[in-house]
């Protein structure tokens, strides 16, 4: 079962006309998946568990409060999709790939993971910062960043676009962990 980013956030929005501003509501439409959970937490003032119980209500998806990454996760999913996503692998059989995620899946999310993985997605919500911790903690800080594949990925045929490629992978990799340590702080 999977959601539109838009409905979700009205439904959301419905019952909590005095804690979102019309202005945070049109920022949190513009914000990329891998950043909605933890900006509608900062926008909205809801503590991570109250927002995953809203989301599971409105979805009907189950929630896990802790999610432990499978084994070789890495191996089901790749790190960048983990990552861009904030959906953990917590097991994988040869037909389903049952993942935790931050935000309720939409459909492109579904076509993608059975696209990479061969296999049919079982979603369920987990508390954003939580998903976020072990994500950085089951593959590091900036994991998305300096993956394997990802250097395929912005790879070229040219020689000299290597090395640009190499230093905006770094550069990302930076990017990443400053703004885990402000989050932190």
């Amino acid at each position: 079962m999977t959601f539109e980013k838009d409905m979700i956030l009205n439904a959301l929005a419905e019952g909590m006309k005095d804690k979102l501003s019309p202005e945070a509501l049109s920022e949190l439409r513009r914000a990329d998946r891998h950043a909605l959970a933890l900006l509608f937490l900062d926008k909205s003032g809801l503590s991570e568990n109250e927002l995953a119980l809203k989301l599971a209500g409105l979805s009907k998806l189950e929630m896990v409060e802790k999610p432990e990454p499978a084994e070789g996760a890495q191996k089901i999913l790749p790190i960048r999709v983990i990552n861009e996503y904030q959906a953990i692998p917590l097991e994988a059989s040869a037909e389903r790939i049952t993942l935790a995620a931050s935000w309720v899946p939409d459909a492109d999310m579904d076509k993608w993971i059975r696209a990479i993985t061969g296999r049919d997605a079982v979603w369920m919500l987990a508390p954003a910062v939580k998903v976020s911790e072990a994500i950085a903690e089951k593959f590091g800080v900036g994991a998305g960043s300096l993956s394997e594949g990802d250097n395929d990925e912005f790879a070229s045929e040219g020689e000299g676009d290597v090395e640009e490629d190499e230093n905006a992978a770094i550069i990302k990799f930076v990017n990443e962990i400053i703004t885990r340590a402000m989050a932190d702080r």
